[in-house]
């Protein structure tokens, strides 16, 4: 969708500021005040964007209407660059203090622990979430029962029967991440019928050697004007320059679709897996494969030729 809204650091200076190093929001959840939903951002992150980045901002309008209560509505904070408990909807305050250390709900949880400064990364999703297979990352499994869990998950997923004579369609969207994606590839490997599915972890040896091939990311609109809300200006929106085109494409923290079809599967079972690749040459999971620090599992989609 197409946020509109006003930049914190432009309300921050206007409010006036000193000797600050933190910014700490939270936004209305119910009348119990041990369980308010807090947030936070360094003061670099809200003054300083990185090049190219969009800022923090509040919003107010989504795809050209008001705010609605059910998108965290009348101002919700959003923050492009980070994971979604750092947008915090029905925003009430917002504080500076000079103490640096983070105040996010999610960051204080044992239970939880994520990294409150953690960016998005470039990671692709294969479309279909049945046939997702589990969070898998090259980080330990904490018990034989978890991996016993996993595997029986992952087996669920009864694969799609395709006719021989019909190409597969592998599709999905990838999200352009703190570092840029370059391209999403894709793996087909045949298994033995009626072997279920292999569980591989995201550091197997068979993966890494597997012969990835590229998808086909989706173009850049070549109108963006009917791709925008009626009466949107393309100029007026973040990451498209001047002459109405992007600056990057994809546009950062977006996300962007690929598609690609796949002839001359011979009948079999067959696991077709997806990643994305950054422009640093980092195949999902990594460069951050550890859990907790961004989207880690490669997608998986299980089909049967007849």
């Amino acid at each position: 969708g197409l946020w509109e809204g006003v930049p914190l650091a432009t309300v921050l200076r206007a409010c006036g500021m000193e000797n600050v190093r933190r910014v700490n929001y939270w936004g209305y959840h119910n009348n119990d005040p041990t369980q308010v939903f807090r947030s936070s951002l360094s003061y670099t992150e809200v003054m300083e964007p990185a090049v190219g980045d969009p800022p923090v901002f509040l919003a107010y309008s989504l795809n050209g209407e008001p705010l609605g209560l059910e998108r965290g509505g009348p101002v919700r904070m959003i923050v492009p660059h980070a994971h979604g408990f750092k947008s915090v909807k029905w925003l009430q305050h917002v504080t500076l203090t000079n103490d640096y250390r983070a105040s996010d709900t999610y960051a204080s949880l044992d239970d939880v622990g994520n990294d409150p400064s953690s960016h998005l990364k470039t990671y692709t999703i294969v479309d279909d979430p049945r046939h997702t297979m589990g969070a898998r990352t090259s980080a330990p499994v904490s018990s034989p029962r978890q991996e016993k869990v996993m595997a029986e998950f992952e087996a669920a997923a009864a694969p799609d029967v395709i006719p021989v004579e019909h190409d597969v369609v592998l599709s999905g969207v990838v999200m352009n991440g703190r570092t840029p994606v370059s391209h999403v590839e894709y793996w087909v490997r045949s298994v033995p019928a009626g072997s279920g599915v292999s569980v591989l972890k995201d550091d197997s040896p068979e993966l890494l050697r597997a012969p990835w091939q590229r998808c086909d990311i989706q173009a850049e609109p070549a109108d963006w004007s009917a791709a925008l809300p009626p009466g949107t200006s393309p100029q007026s929106v973040f990451g498209i320059d001047g002459t109405g085109r992007a600056q990057r494409w994809p546009l950062p923290y977006t996300y962007v679709g690929w598609e690609v079809k796949i002839s001359g599967l011979t009948a079999g079972d067959y696991e077709i897996r997806a990643r994305s690749v950054d422009v640093n040459g980092f195949a999902q999971p990594e460069p951050r494969p550890v859990q907790k620090t961004g989207r880690n599992s490669i997608g998986c989609r299980r089909v049967k030729i007849v």
